[in-house]
């Protein structure tokens, strides 16, 4: 009976996402830092996303955004999303991640950008 009102009452309380994905072939730089183009990349997709959802009325003050990389060994098919991080590394969060998904990780190969997002 009270679905129609309980629905938009929690389409009201949900967060807005505006996601911005670009597919790539890259190698991540053996310092684990990203190429100038890739940081580039990212503040594209971070400013797209973000003009978005002001267009859509939401202040830029409450504007969150997350970075991502889709990274996966070199000569391997499985990527894995690694969010950025203010204590970490691209590659060591991807190393962490993989170790705890496969048991192992594979030391002396790249990693290998798949996507910005």
């Amino acid at each position: 009976r009270y679905s129609g009102i309980l629905s938009a009452y929690g389409l009201a309380l949900a967060d807005a996402n505006r996601e911005a994905q670009e597919p790539t072939a890259e190698i991540l730089n053996s310092d684990s830092s990203l190429s100038q183009h890739g940081t580039k990349r990212l503040q594209y997709l971070q400013e797209h996303a973000t003009n978005a959802l002001v267009q859509q009325g939401y202040k830029p003050e409450e504007i969150k955004v997350e970075r991502f990389l889709n990274l996966r060994y070199d000569g391997t098919d499985t990527a894995i999303m690694i969010m950025e991080s203010p204590t970490s590394t691209f590659e060591k969060s991807f190393e962490a991640v993989y170790q705890r998904e496969f048991g192992f990780t594979l030391r002396g190969r790249d990693v290998r950008i798949d996507d910005y997002r």
